[in-house]
């Protein structure tokens, strides 16, 4: 099974996200990744975007003939283009597909987080203790297990914290009452 290596990117306030999303998900599905990864409310209404192209994919329509996230699957966008632009309530995030890798999980991976102030913050503690480098590492680190543990919520992944990691947790079906519903 594939994923794709990508980047979003809040271009309002230059907040970088890398992930890695599984193959076979539609637009809606990233919608809300990408609602999970900026913790932005479910209110409005949303549209991709695509550079160089008249296409757009909205989150509903009345019209038939337009294409609605619902239903449209993300991977011959993915493996075609570069980028696209997701655009929420006025907010723009720039996804750009960086690789398309070896995955085999139904979930999103987030591996981390850049923010242009969280860049200058580390440049303000350059002249001060080892100590505050630890609480900013502390605090980015619960940043990533906040955004992974609601990325597993949504995808109804079991997990656990392991070494202050956010793991999956497999379950042995011998144990689970799953095999009992139908």
């Amino acid at each position: 099974m594939i994923g794709y290596y990508v980047k979003f990117n809040l271009k309002s306030v230059d907040t970088v996200r890398d992930v890695i999303i599984p193959s076979n998900i539609t637009f809606e599905v990233l919608h809300h990744i990408i609602r999970i990864l900026y913790a932005f409310d479910d209110e409005h209404g949303y549209k991709f975007t695509f550079p160089n192209l008249s296409l757009v994919i909205r989150s509903y329509s009345i019209n038939p003939d337009v294409i609605t996230a619902t239903q449209e699957k993300i991977d011959k966008y993915f493996e075609a283009l570069d980028s696209i632009t997701y655009i929420y309530n006025r907010l723009e995030v720039k996804i750009t597909v960086n690789d398309v890798v070896n995955y085999d999980k139904h979930y999103p991976q987030l591996l981390s987080i850049h923010n242009k102030y969280i860049e200058d913050f580390d440049f303000c503690l350059d002249d001060l203790n080892d100590n505050v480098k630890i609480v900013r590492t502390t605090a980015i680190s619960r940043a990533l297990n906040k955004i992974q543990i609601n990325l597993m919520m949504f995808f109804m992944i079991p997990y656990k914290l392991d070494d202050n990691r956010v793991v999956e947790v497999v379950i042995d079906e011998n144990y689970s009452l799953d095999k009992y519903l139908l």
